[in-house]
Parts: structure tokens; sequence; C-alpha cells
């Protein structure tokens, strides 16, 4: 039975309706029926899955209040037979954006909705007006045809960022770790931004979690994951105090063997 096996078996479990995600997915997951496309871009991972479904739904409400309020500003400037201009529009969209998450790109542009491309973000961001003409109109409605697959194009740093509650550690040029806070697991995603493995810290053979310095711990860990021997790992995994002695020496017993 391979580390991470036994880890995931031997886990000791927080109850999920706890979580703050979790709490969050259940209350949005409807958003996600609406546009079945994402389902296949979900791992099946049941603790990662809520992570990537609430990075898909922020995005989907971020668009919603986007949208909202260029739409409001149009009907406004009907009803008062006034023109719409590109700094009303401009205005009305930064205060709609001032508190939604957002990932900064390599260039420091801010992505709002990253099931879009970015040049549609930018689009959305520094030229909102272009949205109340043809072809742009049709995202305000029927956006399907613009759907990107997000992980893809936007990868690991999508966790790195407001869409995601999780803290990024170490990491290589193939891979990053992310600690999660909801589960006290350790998530390696790779450049595609998907799960590459899950190792589930404090198995069910403690008493209790020890949460002292966690975040140093989780990084000593996640370095010696990326730069140490698998050996060293386990090691560091036992001293860092996340795994109990029984499982530590249940490993090392099925060494000798």
């Amino acid at each position: 039975m391979r580390l991470f096996d036994v880890l995931k078996r031997n886990s000791k479990r927080r109850r999920k309706s706890r979580s703050i995600e979790y709490i969050y997915y259940r209350e949005n997951e409807y958003l996600l029926h609406k546009y079945p496309y994402f389902s296949r871009l979900i791992t099946r991972d049941s603790d990662f899955k809520i992570i990537q479904a609430n990075i898909i739904i922020r995005a989907l409400k971020n668009k919603e209040i986007i949208d909202a309020s260029i739409k409001a500003y149009k009907d406004k400037c009907e009803n008062e037979k006034i023109e719409v201009t590109k700094i009303g529009i401009k205005e009305c969209v930064d205060n709609a954006i001032r508190d939604l998450p957002y990932l900064n790109d390599e260039e420091n542009h801010r992505i709002y909705i990253p099931i879009f491309s970015k040049s549609l973000n930018i689009m959305y961001v520094d030229e909102p007006e272009k949205l109340l003409t043809y072809p742009y109109n049709a995202l305000l409605e029927d956006f399907s045809s613009a759907i990107i697959d997000l992980f893809d194009v936007y990868n690991y740093k999508l966790y790195d960022s407001f869409f995601s509650k999780m803290i990024k550690t170490s990491g290589d040029k193939s891979a990053n770790g992310f600690f999660n806070v909801d589960d006290y697991c350790l998530y390696i995603i790779n450049k595609q931004g998907r799960l590459d493995v899950k190792i589930c810290l404090f198995d069910r053979h403690l008493h209790q979690f020890n949460l002292t310095e966690i975040m140093k711990r989780v990084n000593k860990i996640s370095y010696a994951y990326f730069n140490l021997t698998k050996e060293e790992f386990e090691e560091e995994l036992y001293k860092q105090k996340f795994i109990s002695s029984h499982i530590y020496h249940r490993i090392e017993g099925r060494k000798s063997k």
C-alpha cells in the first residue's frame, strides 16, 4: 500500500458540516447545474472537488454581479434618456468589482472571470462599453461558447488567488503545494491546475490536531516532498507531528519486509 493511501485511509477526519468551503458549496452548487460543461473539469476527489467547484462558483458570481451592473446602467440611461458613455459604464463596473475576488496574472492584470480568456477579462474591466455592442453583447446572455478550461489556462495560480482559501507552500517547475485549512490536507497541484497528490495530515491514531506553528511545519514537509527523498519526507511527517508513531512504524515496517 502506498504512503498516501495509508494516510488517506487513516486520516483524522473533520466533519464537513463545519467546513466554510463545504457550506459555501452546498449553498451555491445550483450555479454549476446551469452549466454542465464545468462538471468535466472537476476532479473526482470529493474534497478537492469542492475546492475547484467553489473557484468556478466564485467566477460565475463575479460575472453575474458585473453583468447586472452593466444592465442596470444601460436601463438607467434609457429611462432617463441619456447617452451611455465609456466613462459612465467604466465607473459602474469599477464600483461593481471593488470587493470581488480576483487573480493576478503574470502581467499584473486582474482576472475577475477566469472561466473566460485573459483578453475577455481585460475587455470586461478596461473596455466594458463593448459589452453593449455586437458581438460581445451576447456574453451578457449566452456565454457558453466563450467558456474555457480555467484550470488548464490559469493553472495553479488559481489556487494562489482570492478564488481559493488555500495557502501556497513549496513547489518546483512542474507543480506546487497548497495547504487547505478546511480539511488539513496538502494538495500537490500541477501546471495544468489538476491534482497530482493529496497528502492527508493528522491520522486517527493522534489524540488531537496539533496546530502549533502549523504553517511553519507544513512548509517543512512541503519542502521535503519536493526536495528530499521519500524516506526523508516520511521522517519529516513524523518529526512535524502530522502522523502518529503507529502509522510511522507501520510504514517503516512495510519497508523491512
